[in-house]
């Protein structure tokens, strides 16, 4: 159902190459028959009708001769929605979808634009859905074919992004329309990992685990640009879980579960999420290994600490310097209203630049080391500004850092400082972490990001609420500093 090859398509005007685009979709596209007999497909083979007979009117402009394949497309996986109830309706299915999908094609050679190629992704995603079990060979194929429709989706997307204008055509892109691009290029990653067989080696570019960790990287980019999508969050919990990462699989399904048990006004697929998702919480909660994180902590670990870091205002920096002999090592928790360090920990304190380093106490580095309170936090998610990975030189040695900034609101310690002068504003800190893994650090800026957002949209007792109803493992509760 692809166009033939033109061989003198370069010494084609534009007229010319419109004329054989509608004969080609006049002659294998659009087919008329006669009306069905359901009232619902009777109308929508009157729209396609009607819709080519309007591509067929040469006064149309290119910009309107692009949306009419666009809704041509459309309507053709309307259509194909309304056969797929029934099962020997398979072969029909996926011919109007293959229809679309060459609408779509020459869509693109006239205009680029992301709601093309993201809807073209979508209806080469359900041929391929439809092949799974005929065709698997050709489902995979497909499956690739749709994850470069959604790739060449978002870059057009960010291109056009609301953030940098309209684009070509008027076209506004959000950023959340960049993020659903990003979710269903994750799902359909994690679609051709499924159907890979057992023979295939890793050392194949088409190995299981190289396509669900390139979903994971789709999905975690969605939930960065659009922190409160919860399909990504969820999404990625999904692919942690079947990788056998039952802790970083809390962090997302239980954020996505807060995110649609507080949602409102309630929609139907709301409610379905969250029958979904929380079932998934209860089976995420029984893998969790034992914790000592305390009843509302949802991720926790060991992280190596810089300390805090004021200002800009130099005269409000707690510090000037970082350097390798400044980083402690210490557990910190993630939990629903806080960022905090669990005082029960052991804490390591690098003692060379070659990263060595010996477990000591908080109170024992010598007279001129910093106080204890230095490598302690207790920052509530509502004050966190940003969390993202960075790339530090002072960081120790084989780790991976992130930043996270805090804004800190000065009227205590101004006025502690100077008593005449009293200034209600805040500055931001920043404090540097570092994970010995890119993995790892990954999970703890995405654990950050996500609570921190739902606490700035009042749903931090929602995720409060979600841990508590289903805790098994958080049965130990410690001190924080």
């Amino acid at each position: 159902n692809t166009m033939p090859e033109e061989h003198d398509k370069d010494h084609l005007s534009k007229e010319q190459k419109r004329k054989k685009m509608l004969a080609h979709i006049s002659q294998r596209v659009h087919a008329s028959s006669p009306l069905p007999k359901n009232n619902g497909e009777r109308k929508l083979q009157t729209k396609l009708d009607a819709l080519m007979h309007r591509l067929q009117d040469e006064t149309v402009s290119e910009t309107n001769l692009v949306d009419l394949l666009t809704e041509y497309a459309l309507t053709l996986q309307e259509q194909a929605e309304q056969f797929k109830e029934e099962k020997e309706n398979g072969d029909v299915v996926e011919g109007l979808h293959a229809k679309a999908c060459v609408a779509y094609e020459f869509a693109s050679k006239w205009k680029e634009r992301y709601t093309i190629y993201y809807n073209w992704a979508i209806a080469v995603g359900d041929r391929a859905r439809v092949l799974e079990r005929k065709r698997p060979e050709e489902a995979r194929v497909l499956w690739r074919e749709a994850c470069e429709k959604y790739e060449k989706a978002v870059a057009v997307g960010m291109e056009r992004s609301y953030l940098r204008g309209k684009g070509e055509g008027g076209e506004m892109v959000t950023s959340m329309s960049v993020s659903r691009a990003l979710n269903n290029h994750g799902l359909a990653l994690r679609q051709r990992a499924m159907l890979m067989t057992d023979s295939e080696t890793e050392e194949s570019t088409e190995s299981k685990s190289k396509c669900l960790s390139e979903a994971i990287l789709k999905f975690r980019r969605a939930i960065r640009i659009s922190p409160d999508f919860h399909r990504a969050a969820y999404n990625l919990g999904t692919v942690e879980f079947a990788r056998g990462q039952m802790e970083r699989a809390a962090v997302y399904v239980f954020s996505a579960l807060a995110m649609v048990t507080s949602a409102l006004p309630s929609s139907s697929e709301t409610e379905n999420a969250k029958v979904v998702y929380s079932q998934s919480a209860q089976l995420v909660e029984t893998a969790l290994p034992d914790t000592q994180c305390g009843d509302d902590s949802l991720f926790a670990g060991n992280v190596w600490f810089a300390g805090g870091i004021g200002g800009e205002d130099a005269k409000h920096k707690r510090r000037t310097t970082i350097t390798d002999f400044d980083w402690a090592r210490r557990r910190f928790a993630v939990c629903a209203s806080a960022f905090k360090t669990v005082d029960s920990a052991q804490t390591f304190r690098i003692k060379s630049e070659s990263g060595d380093y010996v477990p000591s106490r908080n109170d024992a580095w010598g007279d001129d080391a910093a106080p204890d309170t230095h490598f302690n936090v207790n920052l509530p998610m509502l004050s966190v500004e940003s969390c993202e990975p960075i790339s530090d030189i002072s960081r120790p040695p084989n780790c991976f850092a992130f930043l996270l900034s805090v804004r800190d609101d000065l009227e205590h310690a101004e006025k502690e400082e100077n008593d005449d002068k009293y200034s209600p504003h805040a500055v931001v800190r920043h404090y540097r972490f570092a994970c010995e893994t890119e993995s790892e650090r990954d999970v703890w800026v995405d654990a950050i990001a996500l609570i921190a957002s739902l606490a700035k949209r009042g749903k931090s007792e929602h995720l409060k609420s979600c841990l508590l109803s289903l805790k098994t493992k958080r049965k130990k509760r410690v001190g924080f500093v």
